[in-house]
């Protein structure tokens, strides 16, 4: 049940997103592509993401006693993707006032200590080590600017 309403929901999504992607303006100078093509091929992407999980639940249609051992741990499932759901919102939030650096990392960090625990030297280096290299890949090879926050830079 919860897989169709993921299926759905998806759709949705994709469908709202690209009425919102029409909206964008293009630029008669500029760009040939246009600031429309990646929201575009995103939305397109989230419908095929939904149709494959369609096809998958087809597919694997059946009631059997493993299906009910299945729906039992689905429950903490559905805990763990809203609790995961709500630190990204909090993420969100927090990420214009202390800025992509922190928060980026603060955020990377929190999730992997989760899923990869007992392993915490590991996760601070590669939550530090990714959220740096995204940043500086932002914002001195492509140019664009990200959130500063409490730091000056």
């Amino acid at each position: 049940m919860t897989d169709r309403l993921i299926v759905v929901g998806t759709i949705l999504f994709a469908g709202l997103y690209l009425f919102a992607t029409s909206k964008i303006s293009s630029s008669i100078v500029g760009d040939v592509i246009g600031p429309k093509v990646f929201p575009n091929l995103l939305a397109i992407a989230l419908i095929l993401a939904a149709l494959l999980l369609s096809a998958e639940l087809i597919h694997t249609k059946g009631g059997s006693t493993e299906k009910k051992k299945e729906l039992k741990e689905q429950g903490k499932y559905l805990l763990l993707v809203g609790a995961v759901g709500c630190w990204t919102l909090i993420y969100i939030v927090i990420l214009e006032p202390l800025g992509y650096l922190i928060s980026s990392t603060l955020y990377l960090l929190v999730l992997m200590s989760f899923f990869n625990r007992k392993k915490h030297r590991m996760n601070v280096m590669v939550s530090i080590m990714f959220t740096v290299g995204v940043y500086v890949f932002f914002t001195k090879v492509i140019g664009i600017a990200l959130a500063r926050g409490l730091l000056p830079f």
